[in-house]
C-alpha cells in the first residue's frame, strides 16, 4: 500500500539561535528516519501552520528557513531520487506589530505590510507568489494517478499582539472568492493557522462550508494544543491535524501522518518531547478514514444524494437499505449487504447485471453506486434514460457534460485515461435501443466495470439488443428481491430518525412493530416498493395515520402516485392534469378487472382517452401521447411487448379498479354500483376480487360496504353446521393426545421471524399472478369463499370500529369472526370425519378381528387430530392477526364466548396484544374451563398452550417473576421426582438485552 508522509509542524515562535536546541532537531530528524524505514515512505510532504517566529522579524524568518532546509536536506538523504515538498501558512505571530503600528493606509494593507518578511520567507520556497491572501500548490504523487492540492489561507486579518482573538479574525473578499470558485479533481489539503472559531460569523460560516464541500484533511495551528482524528460536519468526515507548540520547552509537540494514497485510510502519529530522555517520544497514534471529495461535479453530487422521495433536505445516503440480492450464479452466495456487492464489483466481471420488479430500488441502487465511488475518489459515470441520444458516443457525451467539470478533463480523456474505480452504471439498462448495447459493447474497454439495472420482466429485451453476444462467463447476474420484514423495518427505522432526529429506540421499536403489523397483514395489497414503505413510515411517524385505515392507502397510496406524476412534470415540457390522469386510470383499472387480465392494449388507452374527450364539461383536450408516456415514465405502467402494456403491479390495477367504483358512489350510480358489488362478493375468493374490497372499504369509509360483506357472510353460512366440542361432533379430534409445547428459545424466535419472511415472499410472488379466472363448481373454492369472507371483515374492523355507529353491526361483525370461523372448520374437518367413522363402522361388521387395520386407523386418528390441531392454529392466528387490536379487543371480548373453542380463540386475539394482565386473566380462564371439563389432556392444551408460546416470543420484556413466572414453570417445564425447574435461564436467552 503506497503511503505518503505528511510532516505537521506548527508554533515554533523562534526568536534567535537558542529557540530551538540541536539535539531537538537531530530528535525530529530521528523519528523522520525511522517513519521512512519502517513504513516504506517513498515520498514527503513538509507542512508549517504558522508562527514560525516570535514577533515576525527578518532574522527570525532566516533561522527558520535554515531549519527548514536542514530538515529538507535530511530527508534528501533518505530519499535522493525524490522530490520533498514543503508548504506553509502565516500566523499572527508571524506579524511584525511595529510596523504594523506605523503603517500607513487600510487595516487590511497594514497587516500585509507587517508581514513581509513572511512574504520574502515563502517566495524562497515558491510560495505565495500570486497572492498575498492565499496559495493553491498541486503535488503529483510519483508512480500513480493521485494529485493533491495544497491549499493555504492567510488568515491573520484581525490579529493582535496578545492572542484573546477569538472572533476577531476575518477572511478578505479575494480569499472568499478564491474559496468559492476553487474546484479540483485532485484531494484537497488545507493549511490554515487558525480554525473556524476565530473567525467572525460571516466568515466562520464559509470556512465551514468551504472545508465541508472541498476539502479532504486540514492541518492547522495556533491553540498549542494538539488534537488529531476526524472533523465531522453533515456526516462527513474530514481528517484533521492541530499541531501543538513546537516551541515549549516542557511539552514542545509534532505529529506526522501517514496518508494511504489507494484508499481513504490515514494513520497520524504524535510526538512529544520527554525531559527525561532528552528526545522526542511517541504519545499515542489515531487511525481513522475520510471522506475524499467526490471527482465529478459538486452540483451534481448533490443533487444525486438528495433525497428522491417526499422529504425535504434528506440525503439518499440517510435513507437508502440496500436490499437482498439473489445471485443466479451461485445460490449460496446471495448478498445482504452494500458493502458485500462492492466487493463483488471488485472481481474480474465486466459486465454486472441486476434485475428487479418495477420500483423495487432499482434507481436508488444506481445512485448510491454512483455516490459511493464518486466520494472515494471514484470516476463513476451514470447514464438513465433522459441522457440517451442517437448512439452510445452522444449519449455518454452528454452524460459527462451533466455530472463532471469538462473544463479540467474532456471527455475524451476520461475515456482514455486509466482513471481509479471508472465504472458505467446504466438505469433501465432494458430500455435502451440496440444501437446504444452495440456501442456499450464496443467500447467497454474504456470502464473497468458496467453495471447494467433492468427490469426483470424486460431482461429479454436486453438480451436480446446485444447482451447475449458478451460471454456468459464474463456477467455475473442478481435479482432485487422485495423489502420484507428485516429490510422494511431497517427502512422504517431510518424514515423515523428523519421525521424525529430526537426519538429514543423503545419508540422506534414500538412503532415498527405497528407498522409492519399493518404491512403484514396487508401483505396481499400493499406494495413493498421502497418509496411506498418510505411515504407509510413517514406518514406514520407524522401521526397522520390513523386508526381509520384509510391513510394507509388512500394517503399514502395516492401521495406515492401523485408525487410519481408531479415529477414527471417538474422533468417534462409538455405538462399533464394530475386530476384528469387518475381518472384515465381508474376507468383504465376498471376495463382491465372487467376483461380478467392485467394487460392491455394500447387502444383500450385510447378509447378511454378519446371517451374522456367527448364529454362536453371537458373544456381541455386530452392528448393521448402525453398521458400514455407520463404512465410509462412514472412506472404506474409497463410494456410488456408491442402495443401491450400493464400496471406495475395487481396492487396498482386493484388500486384503480376501487377509485372507479368510488367515483361511481361520488356521481350517484348507486344501482351500478351495486351490480359492480355484488359481483366482486360473488367472486370473493379470487384474489383481486377480495383486494378491490379491501381498497374500496379503505378509500370509501362506507358502512353499507361492510354490512354488504357481513350480509354475505351470513348468506353463505346459513345452514352450515358450527364445529361444536359441547356437542362432540368432531370426536376424532379427541382419539390421542399431542406432544406438549416446549418452552421458547432463540431458534423459535429466529424460526417465527424467517417463517413470516417466507410467508410474505409466497404471498408476494403469487400475488401478481392474473388470477381471474377459476372453476366456480370447485368444492374447496366454494369452502374458501366463506373464509375469504371472514378474512375481509377481521381485516376491516380494525379500521372502522371507532365508527360503526350501530352496536347490531359490531356484533355481527364480532359473530363472524367466531361463528363462521368455526363453521368453515367444520367444513374442513368433515371429510375427515366421515372417512374415519367410515373405516369404524367397517371394522365392527368385520367377522374376525384385524389387529393391522385398526392399527392404521389409529395412526390415521392421530395424524388427523396433528393435522387438524395445525389448520385450528393458522385459522385462529389468521383472524387474531388480523384482527386484534386495543380498539377491537372489548367488542370481541364481550362475545358470549358459550363455547371451549369460542373462548381459545379468544385467547390467541389476546396473545396479539401486548397486555400482560389481561393475557393472563384470559389463559387463566381457558385453563380452568379445560380443567373442569376433562379428565385428561387432549389437543386443546396444547392450543392455548400455544398461545402462551406466541406470546413470549411476540412480547419477551415482560414482568418475569410472581405469577406470570409460575405460570411459565408450569405449563412449559416438568417436575421431576419432586425437583423443580426454573424457567428463568430460558426465559433469559428470549429476551432483548437492556
Amino acid at each position: 500500500m503506497s503511503r505518503l508522509l505528511l510532516i505537521h509542524l506548527s508554533d515554533l515562535h523562534i526568536v534567535d539561535n537558542n529557540s530551538f536546541s540541536d539535539e531537538r532537531k537531530t530528535s525530529i530528524n530521528n523519528i523522520i528516519q525511522k517513519e521512512i524505514v519502517n513504513h516504506s515512505i517513498e515520498e514527503t510532504i513538509l507542512l508549517f501552520t504558522g508562527d514560525m517566529t516570535w514577533s515576525g522579524k527578518k532574522e527570525q524568518f532566516d533561522l527558520t528557513y535554515k531549519y527548514i532546509d536542514s530538515i529538507i536536506k535530511y530527508i534528501k538523504t533518505l530519499l535522493p531520487s525524490t522530490f520533498v515538498g514543503f508548504y506553509c501558512c502565516p500566523g499572527n505571530h508571524d506579524i511584525d506589530f511595529d510596523v504594523f503600528d506605523i503603517a500607513e493606509g487600510e487595516v487590511r494593507d497594514r497587516y500585509l505590510i507587517a508581514k513581509n518578511e513572511f512574504f520574502y520567507f515563502a517566495q524562497k520556497q515558491k510560495l505565495f507568489l500570486e497572492s498575498k491572501e492565499y496559495h493553491i500548490g498541486t503535488f503529483k504523487v510519483s508512480n500513480s494517478k493521485i494529485k493533491i492540492d495544497f491549499f493555504s489561507i492567510n488568515s491573520t486579518y484581525g490579529s493582535r499582539k496578545i492572542d484573546a482573538d477569538k472572533g476577531l479574525h476575518f477572511l478578505s473578499p479575494e480569499t472568499l472568492k478564491a474559496m468559492r470558485d476553487f474546484r479540483t479533481d485532485n484531494r484537497t489539503i488545507l493549511l490554515i493557522h487558525h480554525f473556524e472559531d476565530y473567525f467572525d460569523e460571516s466568515s466562520s460560516l464559509e470556512l465551514r462550508n468551504f472545508i465541508k464541500e472541498k476539502c479532504d484533511f486540514v492541518f492547522f495551528g495556533h491553540t498549542h494544543i494538539a488534537e488529531n482524528g476526524t472533523y465531522i460536519i453533515d456526516d462527513k468526515k474530514i481528517g484533521i491535524s492541530r499541531g501543538g507548540a513546537l516551541h515549549d520547552k516542557n511539552g514542545s509537540i509534532f505529529s506526522v501522518t501517514l496518508l494511504c494514497i489507494d484508499n481513504t485510510d490515514y494513520i497520524t502519529r504524535v510526538y512529544e518531547w520527554d525531559l527525561m530522555s532528552r528526545s522526542y517520544m511517541f504519545l499515542k497514534e489515531i487511525t481513522n478514514k475520510y471522506n475524499i471529495k467526490t471527482n465529478v461535479d459538486i452540483d451534481f453530487y448533490t443533487r444525486n444524494n438528495s433525497q428522491v422521495m417526499d422529504f425535504p433536505n434528506a440525503k439518499l445516503e440517510e435513507i437508502f437499505v440496500f436490499p437482498d440480492l439473489l445471485f443466479e450464479q451461485n445460490k449460496e452466495r446471495n448478498i445482504s449487504s452494500f458493502d458485500k456487492f462492492v466487493e463483488i464489483l471488485s472481481e474480474d466481471k465486466k459486465y454486472i447485471i441486476v434485475k428487479g420488479f418495477e420500483k423495487s430500488g432499482k434507481t436508488f441502487i444506481s445512485r448510491y453506486l454512483f455516490n459511493y465511488y464518486a466520494k472515494n475518489n471514484g470516476n463513476p459515470l451514470l447514464i438513465s434514460r433522459n441522457y440517451e441520444k442517437k448512439n452510445f458516443e452522444l449519449t455518454i457525451k452528454e452524460a459527462y457534460k451533466n455530472q463532471y467539470n469538462s473544463s479540467r478533463m474532456d471527455i475524451n480523456r476520461y475515456l482514455k485515461n486509466d482513471l481509479n474505480n471508472k465504472i458505467l452504471i446504466i438505469d433501465d439498462a432494458n430500455t435502451f435501443s440496440p444501437s446504444f448495447i452495440s456501442g456499450l459493447i464496443d467500447n467497454n474497454e474504456c470502464f473497468e466495470t458496467i453495471v447494467l439495472l433492468c427490469n426483470d420482466k424486460k431482461f429479454l429485451n436486453l438480451y436480446n439488443n446485444g447482451i447475449s453476444s458478451v460471454d456468459p462467463s464474463n456477467i455475473y447476474t442478481f435479482e432485487v428481491q422485495p423489502f420484507i420484514v428485516s429490510k422494511r423495518n431497517e427502512l422504517f427505522t431510518k424514515t423515523l430518525k428523519l421525521v424525529s432526529p430526537d426519538i429514543d429506540t423503545t419508540k422506534i421499536e414500538k412503532s415498527i412493530k405497528e407498522m409492519d403489523k399493518i404491512i403484514s397483514e396487508q401483505i396481499s395489497i400493499v406494495t413493498t416498493n421502497p418509496e411506498f414503505l418510505f411515504l407509510f413510515a413517514k406518514s406514520f411517524g407524522n401521526r397522520t395515520y390513523q386508526s381509520a385505515g384509510s391513510n394507509i392507502f388512500n394517503e399514502v397510496f395516492e401521495s406515492n402516485i401523485i408525487i410519481s406524476l408531479s415529477k414527471y412534470n417538474e422533468n417534462s415540457e409538455k405538462k399533464i392534469d394530475i386530476p384528469i390522469a387518475l381518472l384515465l386510470l381508474e376507468s383504465l383499472g376498471h376495463t382491465c378487472f372487467k376483461n380478467s387480465k392485467n394487460i392491455f392494449a394500447e387502444q383500450e388507452l385510447i378509447s378511454i382517452v378519446n371517451e374522456r374527450n367527448m364529454k362536453s364539461n371537458l373544456k381541455k383536450h386530452i392528448n393521448f401521447t402525453d398521458y400514455h408516456k407520463a404512465f410509462l415514465t412514472s412506472r404506474i405502467i409497463c410494456e410488456m411487448d408491442t402495443d401491450r402494456y400493464a400496471f406495475i403491479s395487481n396492487s396498482y390495477l386493484s388500486y384503480f379498479a376501487a377509485r372507479y367504483l368510488k367515483r361511481l358512489i361520488t356521481l350517484k350510480r348507486r344501482e351500478e354500483f351495486s351490480e359492480e358489488l355484488q359481483y366482486l362478493s360473488d367472486n370473493i375468493s379470487i384474489d383481486l376480487c377480495g383486494d378491490i374490497l379491501l381498497f374500496l372499504c379503505y378509500q370509501t369509509g362506507d358502512m353499507s360496504i361492510i354490512e354488504h360483506l357481513v350480509h354475505r357472510a351470513n348468506d353463505f353460512y346459513k345452514n352450515k353446521i358450527e364445529l361444536d366440542l359441547n356437542v362432540n361432533n368432531m370426536s376424532y379430534l379427541f382419539s390421542s393426545s399431542l406432544p406438549r409445547r416446549t418452552i421458547p428459545s432463540e431458534e423459535d424466535k429466529r424460526a417465527l421471524k424467517k417463517k413470516q419472511e417466507q410467508k410474505e415472499q409466497t404471498a408476494l410472488s403469487t400475488r401478481e399472478k392474473n388470477d381471474f379466472e377459476r372453476d366456480a363448481k370447485s368444492v374447496v373454492n366454494t369452502v374458501f369463499d366463506g373464509f375469504r369472507f371472514v378474512e375481509l371483515i377481521c381485516k376491516i374492523l380494525p379500521d372502522f370500529i371507532e365508527n360503526i355507529e350501530n352496536d347490531e353491526l359490531i356484533m355481527n361483525c364480532v359473530n363472524s369472526l367466531y361463528e363462521y370461523s368455526h363453521r368453515f372448520l367444520y367444513q374442513l374437518f368433515l371429510p375427515l370425519d366421515e372417512a374415519i367413522n367410515k373405516e369404524k363402522k367397517y371394522l365392527d361388521q368385520l367377522d374376525k378381528y384385524d389387529d393391522l387395520l385398526e392399527q392404521d386407523l389409529n395412526d390415521f386418528e392421530v395424524s388427523s387430530t396433528a393435522i387438524s390441531y395445525q389448520l385450528i392454529r393458522i385459522v385462529y392466528n389468521s383472524i387474531a392477526r388480523f384482527s386484534s387490536t386495543d380498539s377491537t379487543i372489548k367488542a370481541l371480548d364481550n362475545y358470549d364466548n358459550k363455547s371451549i373453542l369460542y373462548t381459545i380463540e379468544n385467547l390467541y386475539m389476546h396473545a396479539y396484544i401486548e397486555g400482560e394482565t389481561q393475557f393472563i386473566n384470559s389463559y387463566k380462564q381457558a385453563k380452568n374451563i379445560l380443567d373442569n371439563t376433562y379428565s385428561k389432556r387432549n389437543f386443546l392444551y396444547n392450543l392455548i398452550e400455544d398461545t402462551f408460546f406466541l406470546y413470549l416470543i411476540k412480547y419477551p420484556n415482560f414482568r418475569y417473576f410472581g405469577e406470570m413466572q409460575g405460570l411459565i414453570d408450569k405449563t412449559f417445564l416438568q417436575e421431576e421426582k419432586g425437583k423443580s425447574k426454573s424457567s428463568k435461564k430460558f426465559i433469559n436467552k428470549i429476551r432483548k438485552p437492556k
